[in-house]
């Protein structure tokens, strides 16, 4: 899941996103390892992680804080990075 350009507005300020959506998507879409990304505009993916339950759930590093979703895949058998 990916934070959509409204999403990112709202939680970073008006100067964000760096880069449009449509690019970051490409860029993940592009990494051998990712089989699908989604954009949502939500500004927690919550709802998405719940329609979703991934086997694997990834924060970036640079990410303080408790990691929305855990709970929910942990519950189903995966894992959080």
């Amino acid at each position: 899941g990916v934070n959509g350009d409204a999403s990112i507005q709202r939680l970073k300020g008006p100067l964000r996103p760096i880069c449009p959506l449509e690019d970051r998507l490409r860029v993940l879409a592009a990494l051998e390892m990712v089989d699908f990304v989604v954009p949502f505009d939500e500004d927690t993916p919550l709802g998405l992680i719940q329609t979703i339950t991934p086997d694997v759930l990834v924060k970036g590093e640079d990410w303080a804080g408790k990691v929305v979703g855990t709970e929910w895949v942990e519950s189903h058998g995966g894992r959080v990075h």
